[in-house]
């Protein structure tokens, strides 16, 4: 897995449609042009964790000091300041925590669904707790009120984080309840494992990651099936009405990236 097909994955995690109740291609187009621009900011820090995750697995750099509390914290910084969009908090956070394990595992040479628990647990919880804390204030920063709440209603402030020494991975723990971007942690990841095993018996890259969430949906309590594309526009007019499952795209890139991985030739469409 390399950094341009984590980018592929990425643009067709957001494109690909139907996804009822979420981002594609056939919707009202300025909000899916503003999700590409965010699209493109993401794309930009795929190189720099990849890298990073190299370097941990070689031994050039500590796995604390990946810094990707503070890379997440920046990159929403710049979507709310460039895109002047709240980021799709979770949706970052899955490609940014996937492409470090990409380049951690890589250099292993071991795939990304073999390794997945190892690599999660080497580079998201052995950070400071002041990376954590930074991460925190990029949440702040970019409007992510549900997200902060959560971690309050579960004990974790940015005192109770800087004193006990909290990793990413623990924050991610909690913050996968409201977005399952979050779910590349020690508890979550299973989830993703789950749902690529559904996505893989997709044709095509495109197909793969319609199946991935639609199964996300569907366990989220959406009970939609892969059909026609009129069917799949009447249910996304349907949810819309009453929910945005944003939170599925984090969970649906992660699970495409570990078919893509095992199925290296896999067709775009």
């Amino acid at each position: 897995m390399n950094v341009n097909e984590l980018r592929t994955v990425l643009a067709l995690t957001l494109s690909t449609p139907v996804k009822p109740g979420s981002l594609h291609r056939l919707m009202e187009s300025a909000e899916f042009e503003r999700r590409l621009a965010e699209a493109v900011l993401i794309m930009d820090f795929i190189p720099t964790v990849y890298e990073r995750g190299v370097s941990v697995a070689r031994g050039r750099i500590p796995s604390g000091m990946i810094g990707l509390g503070s890379q997440l914290s920046l990159l929403y910084r710049r979507v709310l300041e460039q895109v002047d969009v709240r980021p799709l908090h979770g949706l970052s956070a899955s490609v940014l925590a996937m492409s470090a394990a990409a380049g951690y595992l890589s250099a292993l040479g071991k795939p990304l669904r073999e390794g997945l628990r190892q690599a999660v647990t080497a580079l998201l919880y052995n950070n400071p707790g002041e990376d954590t804390v930074t991460f925190i204030e990029g949440l702040e920063a970019t409007g992510a009120s549900d997200l902060i709440g959560r971690l309050e209603d579960g004990g974790l402030t940015k005192s109770t984080i800087r004193l006990e020494n909290v990793p990413l991975g623990d924050v991610f723990e909690k913050l996968e309840a409201v977005d399952q971007g979050f779910s590349i942690n020690i508890r979550g990841y299973s989830r993703v494992v789950d749902l690529a095993r559904a996505a893989s018996r997709g044709k095509s890259l495109a197909a793969a990651i319609l199946l991935a969430y639609l199964e996300a949906a569907g366990r989220a309590g959406y009970r939609l099936q892969a059909g026609s594309l009129r069917k799949l526009i009447e249910a996304d007019r349907e949810i819309r009405r009453k929910a945005r499952l944003d939170g599925l795209l984090g969970l649906t890139f992660a699970a495409t990236v570990l078919v893509l991985d095992e199925n290296p030739g896999l067709p775009v469409t």
